[in-house]
């Protein structure tokens, strides 16, 4: 789980990209809510690990901070698309229209 965890974060961060020609906010919403169902599991997964002794305290704090990390990054990088985005769609609609 922890492989696909950071495969989908990967792909928020590429989608949260506000330079690509198929941006759509909408999308990095999408996986951003996946992303997190996600976290959710990839957190209740590894304190049950840590709990039942099949990782180690240390080791499970690692995982849960990098979990965590990553998971604030991928929102960090939405945020700053949706802003963008933002900002773009003036723009955009003042363009269409002369």
């Amino acid at each position: 789980m922890l492989g696909q965890f950071r495969r989908d974060a990967a792909d928020v961060l590429t989608l949260a990209d506000a330079n690509r020609e198929e941006f759509a906010i909408e999308s990095c919403e999408a996986a951003l809510a996946a992303l997190e169902d996600l976290y959710q599991q990839l957190k209740a997964e590894l304190l049950r690990a840590g709990a039942n002794g099949s990782i180690t305290v240390s080791q499970m704090e690692v995982l849960l901070q990098a979990a965590s990390l990553t998971r604030r990054a991928a929102q960090q990088a939405v945020k700053a698309a949706r802003r963008l985005h933002a900002l773009r769609s003036p723009a955009q609609t003042v363009a269409q229209i002369a």
